[in-house]
């Protein structure tokens, strides 16, 4: 504003002085600087300078020359009108400033007139930046990398509070020993480096107003090596990357998840089958690490992925990394993805490229909640016992761009942009009516970020090209987003921007409420809301909808961007003086983001797969000067190009995800249960009727006889394909006489209240006592054998779970000790799908300590026969051990 308010001052003197512009030219010199005026002293190292000519016809000027102390600044200098030149000289630009008083400097400017004649003028004047205050470094904070990722540094928080333009001065000030990692341009506002070995590395920069440099500023870089886990050979370029940056170690069933980033997989050495249902790939996900699987097809992903996930897209993918965790209390899947695009030149760049996505994505999952690209959450946080899951679906669509309207393929040069898009899918259930649901809702939030410039790459169009907006290469001026639901259930509820929008501040306020039943009798209600402010520079966002259709458009306003190609070609994006195109703002040469979100309803809660169609689109544009003459290229008409990145794809959502599983039965370890007077600890399940679509939370556990019987925790989580989850019980018989039964219920809610009547019984000391420990069935189902055949006393397609008794040398037998978990269909154990007729192998069978037992009995129980009648039903002896010694059985007998 203040150079403004300067330069219309000095073209209001200019009009007094001269009452119109080709009077004066008429009368003076070809060439004349009228700012500033001789000898004139400055307190400022950002000299303004204006040049005013008496010619203005295209075909009568020539190039425009200047020298600022000798050092040639034309480039510089940019036509503001067809008669008048400017351009702002500083002291990097050759410009003599000093803060120990004033310093002369000498302005040479020449032109070759309409004659052929060159007319020249000299300025000097002087500078005085004795008031200079000094610049501030700013480093950027401290970041995480892996072994051989670029990092990215950013000196772009540095300032000057007298305006100066600053140079900048990396430099590695501590490294790990034997690194010899190096920046890439020491003196760039975001240098880069990539570390070769792990430790810290700590960067220090110093920032020169070309008067007084800044007291340094550091960063600490942290590198760790990359470690991942695979089952078999990865055959993929960017997998190469990786690979060469960390540790790779072969899968073979004992490794545990916890040292490594993640699981890697090809799926091409995988069917869909096989895929499903491969181990490491089932590790992974239980234990909550990144499992990353390159070369997905659609058949990949629908028929393997899907399972995992309760989320797909269509096509097929370049990478897929996922996981699964908690997000408070609700079921998170995080789902990157870099899609194939055949339009997209796979290059040792591209895969580069790829290779430090993925690495920085697999970085961030050190948090337990990876980031969006703007904040999508829910306000206030979901309450304890609201049904629901989430889904962060981020997909990045890369673009090289070889050319441009004044560059060739021939030129070398080429620009590299991207476009992410983060979808956050969170499925409500509203069951505030009907603890099995009235309804579902489905908040989908998109928070979309385009980038013409990223990765390190350069705008085609060359600096100087630019300083003499002679072109602009490949900038962006809209990014637009649209969804839509295939299916006909659902319902519109809003939405949010709800209406165009050109002012550079929107807000984010969509809001719904669900009801919800935490127990029975027990009603509650949860309002979600975000009214999130946000703001864009130069730039508006409108959304048009209609139904369930909505489309989001953020577009740059100055200037404006066309809603069709053939309105490039306007002068609102060439200078109205000259053909030159205009200098695009910020957000259209660098990273812009936006947020929008919807909210749709189901009329009944629904359990089936749903579609939902997505499209974005990032739109380039190219505008150049078609006739090259320099700073002299007006009065010539500008040129353009457009080119749109565009993605599109098709959701696959579960909306079995929310719908409640009711709980089955409440099962025990010991039933009944001896205990003493001390007491002791037994374990309880919860179990579903069917596995668990997602991760969920079964809450108010709770017990009727808090004196004798009192579970650990009032909630636990069964996770996704599970039917099942244990929780633990300490119990006593204080108080109870020997021998005696007494009861406690044990309750559990999950959509609705499940009680089960829990027996004890007070020890007798002069009983046998009975194992204190349940067998164990080895976790290797590789490793079972037998044939169940066809037989009534082998249940197929239920759970089953194995306890143990002691017999003494008189024939008494204990009571039952620890029954098992209930072990079957589900996620712990694929069993018997894909081990078909085989049997589990016990092993760690107990044996009595005391020396009484001589003889061991195996008891075995399904779970149909447990959740149907008493739980004491369908208990089978299948065999016994007659000794105190042996620890493993397999379980042969159908």
């Amino acid at each position: 504003m203040k150079r403004s308010m300067q330069w219309w001052g000095m073209v209001i003197l200019f009009i007094i002085v001269f009452p119109a512009a080709s009077a004066w030219g008429a009368i003076g010199s070809p060439l004349d600087i009228v700012e500033p005026e001789e000898m004139q002293v400055l307190e400022t190292s950002n000299v303004w300078i204006t040049i005013q000519f008496n010619f203005t016809a295209d075909e009568d000027r020539k190039t425009f020359y200047a020298w600022m102390n000798g050092k040639p600044v034309g480039a510089l200098f940019h036509y503001i009108e067809s008669d008048v030149a400017q351009g702002v000289i500083s002291a990097g630009d050759g410009l003599k400033a000093s803060v120990n008083g004033p310093r002369m400097n000498v302005f040479r400017a020449e032109v070759v007139g309409p004659k052929g004649k060159t007319y020249r003028q000299t300025l000097r004047f002087q500078v005085d930046c004795s008031k200079n205050r000094a610049p501030v470094a700013d480093a950027g904070p401290n970041q995480d990398a892996f072994v051989k990722e670029t990092v990215i540094l950013d000196g772009g928080g540095s300032g000057d509070e007298d305006e100066d333009p600053l140079a900048y001065q990396w430099s590695i000030v501590t490294a790990p020993k034997k690194s010899k990692a190096a920046l890439s341009d020491p003196s760039s506002v975001t240098p880069s480096f990539v570390p070769d070995m792990p430790g810290t590395y700590v960067v220090k920069l110093v920032v020169d107003d070309h008067k007084a440099k800044s007291e340094p500023k550091t960063v600490a870089v942290t590198v760790e090596r990359l470690k991942i886990l695979i089952d078999r050979a990865v055959a993929h370029p960017t997998f190469d990357l990786l690979r060469h940056r960390g540790i790779v170690d072969q899968f073979d069933g004992s490794q545990p998840l916890g040292g490594y980033h993640a699981a890697v997989l090809d799926a091409n050495a995988h069917s869909a089958g096989e895929l499903a249902g491969n181990r490491l790939l089932w590790q992974a996900l239980r234990e909550g690490k990144w499992a990353l699987v390159f070369n997905v097809s659609e058949d990949h992903k629908q028929n393997a992925l899907t399972s995992h996930l309760g989320m797909v897209n269509d096509g097929g993918s370049t990478a897929y990394l996922f996981k699964r965790f908690r997000e408070g209390n609700t079921p998170v899947f995080r789902i990157f993805e870099i899609p194939y695009d055949p339009d997209v030149e796979l290059t040792p760049e591209t895969h580069l490229r790829y290779a430090d996505h993925l690495l920085k994505t697999l970085r961030e999952s050190r948090e337990e909640t990876p980031a969006p690209l703007v904040s999508a959450t829910a306000d206030p946080p979901i309450p304890d016992g609201l049904i629901n899951c989430k889904w962060y679906y981020s997909i990045l669509a890369g673009w090289m761009q070889n050319w441009s309207g004044r560059h060739d393929v021939d030129d070398g040069r080429t620009q590299g942009g991207a476009q992410n898009v983060n979808y956050t899918f969170t499925l409500f259930l509203d069951n505030g009516g009907n603890p099995t649901g009235n309804q579902q809702f489905l908040l989908l939030q998109v928070d979309a970020q385009g980038n013409p410039n990223s990765s390190g790459s350069t705008f085609i169009a060359t600096s100087s090209d630019m300083d003499k907006c002679n072109e602009f290469g490949w900038f962006q001026d809209r990014l637009t987003t649209t969804v839509n639901p295939f299916d006909y259930f659902w319902i519109w509820v809003n939405n949010d921007p709800t209406s165009p929008n050109p002012v550079t501040t929107y807000s984010a306020n969509s809001t719904f409420s669900v009801g919800f039943n935490q127990a029975q009798g027990i009603l509650g209600s949860y309002t979600h809301s975000n009214t999130t402010s946000y703001t864009l520079t130069d730039w508006g966002i409108s959304c048009n909808s209609s139904g369930n259709y909505m489309h989001w458009d953020l577009h740059s306003q100055n200037p404006a961007a066309p809603t069709s190609d053939a309105d490039y070609d306007t002068k609102d994006w060439f200078y109205t003086w000259c053909g030159k195109p205009k200098r695009p703002n910020d957000q259209s040469l660098m990273q812009t983001q936006y947020h929008g979100s919807v909210v749709w309803r189901t009329g009944v809660v629904k359990n089936q797969v749903a579609a939902i169609s997505v499209q974005n689109s990032q739109h380039l544009v190219n505008t150049y000067c078609g006739t090259d003459m320099g700073t002299t290229c007006c009065l010539n008409k500008g040129q353009w190009y457009t080119r749109p990145v565009n993605y599109s794809d098709t959701f696959s959502l579960d909306l079995g995800a929310v719908v409640p599983i009711e709980v089955a039965a409440i099962t025990f370890s010991q039933y009944p249960a001896l205990v003493g007077p001390l007491g002791g600890t037994i374990k309880g399940n919860v179990v579903l009727k069917s596995p668990a679509k997602a991760d969920i939370l079964v809450g108010n556990i709770a017990s009727t006889d808090t004196a004798h019987a009192v579970p650990r925790t009032d909630r636990i989580v069964i996770r996704k394909g599970a039917m099942d989850g244990s929780f633990e019980i300490d119990v006593n018989a204080a108080g109870i006489p020997e021998d005696q039964l007494f009861f406690a219920s044990i309750s559990a809610f999950y959509a609705n209240d499940y009680s089960r009547q829990f027996q004890m019984k007070a020890v007798d000391g002069e009983d046998l006592y009975f194992p204190q420990t349940a067998p164990w069935i080895h976790p290797d189902w590789e490793l079972w054998g037998g044939t169940y055949g066809a037989s009534e006393n082998w249940v197929e397609n239920y759970q089953v779970r194995y306890a143990v008794s002691f017999v003494d040398s008189k024939g008494n037998e204990s009571t039952r000790g620890p029954w098992c978990d209930w072990i079957g269909p589900g996620e712990t154990y694929p069993f018997p799908a894909v081990y078909p007729n085989t049997m589990p192998l016990l092993v760690d069978i107990p044996t009595d300590a005391s020396g009484k037992a001589v003889a061991r009995k195996i008891y075995r129980q399904f779970f149909a026969h447990y959740q149907n009648a008493d739980p004491n039903a369908g208990v089978t002896l299948i065999t016994t051990l007659n000794d105190n010694t042996t620890t493993t059985y397999l379980d042969n007998n159908p």
